[in-house]
């Protein structure tokens, strides 16, 4: 469930320029030129709300990827800063309560998470009353309709709106903008727990030929592999995935642990 929250995190920005180059290096997983990049920006514009939610993107996005979350203090300045600076935005104000959510979530503090989402969710919803095509607000609130239907299935009387969470993440990944990545690879993630693997494979296939190193794409894809049998495939994914933690200093010692178990595992049913 977490690599589909994660994706909460993708935004589309209103400064075309700078949006795409800071999604262009976040969805290239190059976080030090996106912040060499923001920290120049912020030089000249150091009350940009937008901008300091950049900031907070990336640094979530970074320590989500490598599970390591030593720049929480910076992460927390920069999410205060966006609040202080957007403070009668109901966009930008439900964009930094996903990303306190998401790190919420990463800390296993699911009330808290589940409340901020829910705080955002809120906010975006409005958002979508006077802007119904505004694809930001769809893919988050597309991601939330999913998650919290999956976290209350079993509470009575509770609607289930995955569907519709469907519907909403499927009009962002034929809109043409640049989040049609985040949409697809969520939609990838749910395909796969709703055993329509076949979509997933084709989605993922198409992704990776445009982010070839993207480690999003790489889980999922091999993931896919494996439910489909492709498990020759699924392990060469997984020892890319292995050589490229390995390598990082501050590598993640759970995503290894993973990465070697699903290897030792696929090993076995190949022999």
């Amino acid at each position: 469930m977490f690599f589909l929250v994660f994706l909460l995190l993708f935004p589309c920005f209103s400064q075309a320029k700078t949006s795409e180059k800071i999604y262009f290096f976040v969805v290239s997983q190059n976080y030090e030129q996106a912040y060499n990049t923001l920290d120049s920006l912020l030089k000249t514009s150091p009350q940009n709300a937008e901008l300091h939610f950049l900031k907070a993107f990336t640094l979530q996005s970074e320590m989500a990827d490598f599970e390591d979350f030593s720049k929480k203090e910076l992460f927390f300045n920069s999410i205060q800063k966006a609040k202080n600076f957007s403070e009668n935005n109901p966009f930008w104000q439900g964009k930094t309560d996903f990303l306190e959510g998401i790190f919420d979530f990463k800390q296993k503090k699911y009330f808290s998470a589940c409340f901020s989402f829910k705080k955002g969710a809120v906010k975006l919803e409005k958002v979508l009353e006077t802007d119904s095509l505004n694809c930001e607000a769809l893919l988050d609130v597309g991601i939330f309709y999913y998650f919290e239907s999956e976290l209350l299935s079993y509470v009575p009387f509770v609607e289930n709106k995955k569907t519709e969470a469907k519907r909403l993440l499927e009009k962002v990944l034929n809109s043409g903008s640049n989040l049609a990545f985040a949409s697809g690879i969520a939609l990838s993630w749910i395909f796969l727990w709703e055993n329509e693997t076949e979509k997933a494979y084709s989605l993922l296939v198409s992704f990776e030929q445009k982010f070839p190193e993207n480690r999003l794409v790489l889980w999922c894809k091999a993931e896919v592999c494996k439910k489909l049998g492709k498990k020759k495939e699924a392990l060469e994914i997984y020892k890319r995935l292995e050589s490229f933690f390995s390598q990082k200093e501050n590598h993640s010692e759970k995503n290894l642990a993973v990465l070697k178990k699903n290897i030792l595992d696929l090993k076995k049913v190949s022999d």
